[in-house]
């Protein structure tokens, strides 16, 4: 009944105004959390997408390809996440994307304990929030999910501990990139505050180890801080500041020895921790790094739920030996035992040789604040570095040039004097040899087709570095193409890249891979294009900080659409045309008359 009363003129607007409305909706994705944060492989969760995704669903893609998100076609936000058992376990990158774009990608983990979510009534609602309420955690170990969801918000879990066990807390919050400083707090069976944890030596996420002293229900408190820190000081809480918290009286791992992996071949490693099975000191494994060209290596054995990442090297790393005297490139696994502990190694060098030395500690956990002094041979300091330059970074890095041809001792120490059973170190020392690296200034990149986009990637060059470079692009679909810059300066610089959509580029949701390398030599230095996550207000580093490639968005040009001729319209014009037939008025005039006649 509507329509017959809306005015002809109105149907435009209203086709106008339905079709901007679903243009809107139709925007580029947003994702800021995923909660629960993470699934136990050989499992499947029920995950909520913290953002916006209009339409729904919008397609989601993971960086694990043994876990799958399928969409709820009912419940807009909710994904049923299966990690199959084959799944690697630790963290992954996870995002959401339309025709439209692109969200930037989230922390995801795959763990190995079995997984449990913060306890709600019927309501949706938390019941936790103090001691005499604290949910009670049936079986150790495990792996709860958790939400800060509310400010002030404060979740108290209990756990039943008998004496002489080591209870292992741990909680990742900050390191999935959720907005918060988090805190652990851990009272014994009378409610007396016994430990608080915050920093665990890496990050601002806390790690507790308690040896039990009494058996008894122990409470876990969970809170936080905003991260970035506001300008009010009270406990935080927001849909995304989303947690892992881990408990277990099991076997955690805590680092391993040596403390880098060989870039090829096999490294004999020792690994450390707490709860080892059969009272061990340390388990050995046999390690060989499955992609000799990355920086990091991932360290899994099956009797940890947890993991490790050690650098690689080309040097084959072996023990410190101190006053022993080293061949470059060195990767030395050393110890302070003791306070005021020196140790020393020498080395030969010539006039103008560059060495990059790098002396790391803080990056594994370990207490230890290292300190450096290059001497001669006649015992003269010559350089003494404390960090990296870094403000956030206590380890040491200097590229330092040698005065002339000679002997030269390098000492290590720690800045406080400090020693003991956790004061390890990596020594790492080579020939610093000019290379560069690139970064892209976005994760996310979109383009129509037949048009195209600029793409900037910031080069630093590094150690003098001054060799024409060229830009390559990977895994370009059909219809994609580049327009490298013309030069790139051989300084730092920031060029741009184009990318051209042909006129039938199809539709594309991808990630697609850049890289820079030398024109010329035997053996061109080359290196990815990466993004970094790492935040300006320092914290540490992510779970996951930096990838590899940027995501391409191709949307396919929209169609032209008719333009059809309102219905009404049409009959209006036919209508005066038949009353106009001469045969049909004939015809009526004849009809009329008679009828009149017939009724009187």
């Amino acid at each position: 009944m509507f329509s017959r009363f809306l005015p002809k003129f109105a149907w435009l607007s209203l086709f106008l105004f339905l079709s901007l409305t679903n243009e809107l909706k139709a925007a580029t994705p947003t994702l800021d959390a995923l909660f629960p944060a993470g699934v136990q492989a050989g499992t499947t969760a029920q995950v909520i997408s913290v953002g916006k995704s209009d339409p729904w669903p919008s397609q989601i893609s993971c960086s694990n390809l043994q876990v799958t998100f399928k969409p709820d076609p009912k419940k807009k936000g909710i994904y049923s996440v299966t990690a199959k058992k084959t799944a690697a376990s630790g963290p992954c990158f996870v995002r959401l994307h339309n025709k439209n774009g692109a969200s930037k990608p989230m922390i995801f983990v795959v763990g190995k304990l079995v997984e449990a979510s913060e306890a709600l009534d019927g309501k949706g609602n938390e019941n936790n929030d103090s001691i005499s309420t604290a949910e009670k955690v049936p079986k150790l170990p495990v792996t709860i999910n958790g939400r800060l969801i509310k400010s002030e918000d404060i979740d108290i879990y209990r756990v039943t501990l008998k004496k002489g066990q080591t209870l292992i807390a741990h909680l990742d919050g900050y390191g999935l990139r959720a907005p918060m400083d988090p805190y652990l707090h851990l009272y014994d069976p009378a409610g007396t505050l016994i430990i608080l944890g915050n920093d665990n030596g890496k990050n601002i996420d806390p790690l507790m180890v308690h040896k039990v002293q009494s058996d008894g229900d122990y409470t876990v408190a969970v809170m936080a801080y905003a991260h970035p820190p506001g300008s009010d000081i009270r406990f935080t809480g927001k849909t995304s500041a989303v947690y892992r918290l881990t408990l277990t009286t099991g076997p955690w791992l805590s680092h391993a020895l040596p403390l880098a992996i060989k870039k090829t071949g096999n490294t004999a490693l020792k690994l450390f921790g707490y709860n080892l099975p059969g009272g061990k000191k340390h388990l050995d494994l046999n390690f060989t790094i499955p992609t000799p060209n990355t920086q990091q290596a991932i360290i899994r054995h099956p009797a940890f739920p947890n993991l490790l990442t050690l650098p690689t090297t080309a040097a084959t790393p072996s023990p410190l030996k101190p006053g022993s005297e080293i061949k470059l490139p060195a990767a030395l696994s050393g110890q302070l035992t003791k306070t005021k502990q020196n140790d020393t190694v020498t080395l030969t060098a010539k006039k103008g040789q560059k060495l990059d030395i790098q002396i790391s500690s803080q990056r594994f956990a370990f207490p230890l604040d290292p300190l450096l002094s290059i001497q001669n041979d006649k015992g003269k300091e010559l350089k003494i570095v404390d960090d990296t330059g870094v403000k956030t970074d206590r380890d040491v890095k200097v590229v330092w040039t040698c005065p002339a041809d000679g002997k030269y001792t390098l000492r290590i120490s720690d800045l406080f004097l400090k020693g003991g059973p956790r004061y390890h170190y990596l020594l790492r020392v080579k020939e610093a040899k000019p290379s560069f690296s690139a970064t892209f200034e976005k994760n996310t990149c979109f383009v129509e087709a037949g048009k195209n986009i600029d793409v900037k990637i910031k080069i630093v060059r590094i150690n003098g570095h001054k060799s024409p470079l060229v830009i390559e692009a990977k895994d370009l679909p059909a219809g994609i193409s580049i327009v490298p810059p013309k030069d790139i300066p051989n300084k730092n610089a920031d060029i741009t890249v184009k990318i051209k959509a042909s006129e039938n580029a199809a539709a594309i949701n991808q990630t697609i891979h850049f890289s820079l390398k030398e024109k010329a030599g035997d053996a061109p230095v080359s290196a990815d294009v990466l993004f970094s996550f790492l935040p300006k207000i320092p914290g540490g580093p992510y779970l996951l900080n930096q990838i590899n490639h940027t995501w391409l968005t191709v949307k396919t040009k929209d169609k032209p659409k008719a333009k059809p001729k309102p219905a009404a319209k049409t009959a209006a014009k036919k209508a005066p045309k038949a009353k106009k037939s001469p045969p049909e008025s004939k015809a009526k005039a004849a009809v009329k008359p008679a009828a009149k006649a017939k009724v009187k």
